[in-house]
């Protein structure tokens, strides 16, 4: 079992799709090389996300979601669960988040800046460098 976790799905190309939708459906992945085909088991949860294909990537309540993505019903049907997100614009609200999140920004630079985090990355680069220079001398590191 695995997580396969795929932003903007809906510009995967077609023969990728294909493959997904096997994967989906089947539970199965198959490779042709060279004359032979192997298939193998797949059994995964797959998370997709993607934006409208309208101009402007708005949703457009007034379509369907087939219309409103692009994908193709069959490959849809596959998915157990569907959740429509729509950004409404809220101007005083999306101020807010903005200086919460820069708030956050502003923290982890603080952090960067510290001697402390200096401190570790330069212990982590000497730690780096031992073992570079015992893989080159032949020693094998777990």
């Amino acid at each position: 079992m695995g997580v396969c976790c795929v932003d903007e799905f809906n510009l995967l190309q077609k023969s990728d799709l294909v493959s997904v939708h096997e994967a989906m459906e089947q539970q199965t992945i198959s490779v042709s090389k060279a004359g032979l085909t192997s298939t193998a088991y797949s059994r995964a949860t797959i998370i997709a996300s993607c934006n409208p294909i309208s101009p402007g990537q708005k949703y457009d309540s007034d379509l369907n979601l087939v219309q409103n993505t692009g994908l193709a019903t069959p490959l849809l049907s596959r998915f157990d669960l569907i959740f429509v997100v729509v950004d409404e614009i809220e101007q005083e609200k999306d101020l807010k988040n903005c200086d919460f999140i820069l708030g956050k920004v502003s923290l982890f630079q603080d952090i960067i800046n510290s001697s402390y985090f200096f401190s570790f990355i330069k212990k982590f680069q000497r730690q780096m460098m031992v073992q570079e220079k015992m893989k080159s001398n032949g020693i094998l590191i777990h």
